[in-house]
């Protein structure tokens, strides 16, 4: 059942309804995953709701240090999403002030 919010969150956002993608992960059962943590920064760059994402990319630091935009990105390689919607997604990271340096 998780999947179904993970789904969701990756179809609005590459639809570029960010105010929904930001809902569904709301949903999602567990909030303390650095998953559904990531999700919320990309969509608050996108937003423009820099504090909020912030404070997201801090809590992920603190419960996994080596946390970064590019780990980010390597592990959604991991599940085959197309380069050009990557691009996308990290430019959400970007507008949130941590960019990521291995962006095809």
């Amino acid at each position: 059942m998780w999947g179904y919010y993970s789904a969701l969150h990756y179809y609005y956002y590459q639809h570029k309804d960010y105010r929904k993608a930001v809902e569904i992960v709301g949903q999602h059962p567990h909030q303390d995953l650095v998953e559904n943590k990531w999700k919320y920064i990309a969509a608050y760059g996108q937003l423009g709701e820099l504090e909020n994402a912030r404070q997201l990319w801090q809590n992920c630091l603190t419960n996994m240090p080596e946390f970064s935009s590019d780990w980010v990105l390597n592990a959604l390689r991991l599940w085959n999403f197309p380069e050009p919607f990557l691009a996308h997604y990290m430019e959400g990271f970007a507008k949130a002030g941590f960019p990521c340096s291995s962006v095809r």
